[in-house]
């Protein structure tokens, strides 16, 4: 799970920006009150090619998404 530090100053540090494939963003239920997802940013190869929670590579995605 990512945890902000919500004493920080930083507002990147408070709410931390990280990159999820699809099935684990699903699992987090966004849209729901007991979801992590603060708000949904849309994919930026910036954050990350590899998935915070289960290491999926961008290109793994990209291969389920197109069978």
């Amino acid at each position: 799970m990512i945890q902000g530090d919500m004493t920080s100053d930083k507002s990147s540090e408070a709410y931390p920006v990280e990159t999820f494939c699809d099935d684990c963003y699903e699992a987090m239920a966004p849209g729901t009150e007991d979801s992590p997802v603060v708000q949904d940013q849309g994919y930026d190869p910036s954050w990350g090619q590899v998935c915070a929670d289960c290491g999926k590579t961008e290109e793994e995605e990209l291969e389920e998404q197109n069978l």
